[in-house]
């Protein structure tokens, strides 16, 4: 997720849907979650902790080395 995507997310959810997103799932890239952090849109008040997707890590390493090993046809 790129940092201003974020960041304008996190600014109108509560406005528009009246809901925080807490904790902040993303898939590594620090840059978006820092910058939603340092924004506090929930406030100083309000810590939104990072959560690590590891679902798309788990699917890239089962995957096969090539692309034609392990499909039938």
């Amino acid at each position: 997720m790129k940092a201003a995507g974020a960041k304008i997310l996190y600014q109108r959810s509560v406005k528009l849907r009246k809901l925080r997103y807490i904790p902040f799932i993303g898939d590594g890239d620090s840059k978006a979650y820092t910058a939603v952090k340092q924004e506090q849109p929930y406030g100083p008040a309000v810590f939104i902790p990072k959560q690590e997707c590891v679902a798309r890590d788990q699917e890239d390493g089962n995957r096969p080395e090539s692309t034609s090993e392990g499909l039938q046809r």
